[in-house]
C-alpha cells in the first residue's frame, strides 16, 4: 500500500469510524484548528492523551468544533482526564449545536445510556440502514456492552446490505486493518470499499454534499478508485 493510502487509513480510523459531515466542519474550522485536530487524532492513536487533550482544547478554543467533540471523547472514556460523562456530554452538545455530526452521535448515545442498544436494534430490525450503522458503531468502540468487533461487522454488513456506504466503508477498514480475532483480509477489504464509493457516487448524484465531498476526500488521497 502507497504511503498516500496509509496515511488515509490512519485519519479515517482515528474517527472512531463515524463519517463527520465534511462541509461543517469546513465551515466551522481553520488550517491552523485543522493542524491541531491532526495532532490530537494522531496523538490519541499513540495513547499520547495529555498531548490529545491539550490540542483538542485548543482547537476548541478556536471554534473548531470536532475538537470540542474530541474533548468530549476524552472525557467519556477517561482518557488523560478524570472520567466525567456531564463534561462530555457538555462538549458534544456544544459541537452538535454548531454542526459536528460526531457530536451529534455521542451526545445521543450518552443520553439512551443502556437503553441505545434496544432503541437502535428495533431500528434495524425495521431495516433502517442508519440505525443498524449506529449499532455497528457501538459494538466497535464498546459503548454500552462490551467491545465486540464481531457484532460490530454483523451490524456494518447489515448496513452496508441497505446501501450504507458508512457500513460498507467501515467494514473495509476493519478487513484492511485486521481486529483481534477477526483476521485482515485485503481482498474483502477492497470489496467494500467498491460498494462505498458506489453508494456515495450515487449519493452525490443525488445533490447529497457530504457524499460527494467524501469522494473528493478519496480522489485527493488516491483511494477506492
Amino acid at each position: 500500500m502507497s504511503k498516500g493510502k496509509k496515511r488515509f487509513f490512519i485519519l479515517v480510523y482515528g474517527l472512531f469510524f463515524i463519517l463527520v459531515s465534511l462541509q461543517n466542519l469546513e465551515a466551522k474550522s481553520t488550517k491552523q484548528s485543522r493542524m491541531l485536530v491532526q495532532k490530537a487524532k494522531d496523538a490519541y492513536l499513540n495513547k499520547d492523551y495529555l498531548i490529545a487533550k491539550k490540542a483538542y482544547q485548543e482547537a476548541c478554543e478556536m471554534g473548531d468544533y470536532l475538537g470540542c467533540s474530541g474533548l468530549g471523547t476524552l472525557f467519556e472514556r477517561g482518557h488523560g482526564v478524570l472520567q466525567d460523562f456531564s463534561k462530555a456530554q457538555e462538549y458534544y452538545e456544544y459541537a452538535c449545536k454548531n454542526g459536528d455530526a460526531f457530536g451529534c452521535f455521542s451526545k445521543q448515545i450518552l443520553e439512551k445510556g443502556e437503553n441505545a442498544v434496544e432503541l437502535y436494534s428495533k431500528g434495524c430490525d425495521e431495516e433502517k440502514k442508519n440505525f443498524c450503522l449506529a449499532l455497528g458503531n457501538l459494538y466497535y468502540r464498546g459503548v454500552g456492552q462490551p467491545k465486540d468487533a464481531k457484532s460490530a461487522v454483523l451490524y456494518y454488513q447489515k448496513a452496508c446490505s441497505l446501501k450504507s456506504a458508512e457500513g460498507c466503508f467501515n467494514l473495509g477498514l476493519i478487513y484492511q486493518n485486521g481486529d483481534r480475532k477477526l483476521e485482515q483480509n485485503s481482498d474483502m477489504a477492497l470489496a467494500y470499499f467498491a460498494l462505498a464509493r458506489q453508494y456515495w457516487e450515487i449519493e452525490c448524484q443525488n445533490k447529497e454534499r457530504s457524499a460527494c465531498e467524501m469522494l473528493n476526500s478519496l480522489d485527493q488521497f488516491g483511494v477506492l478508485r
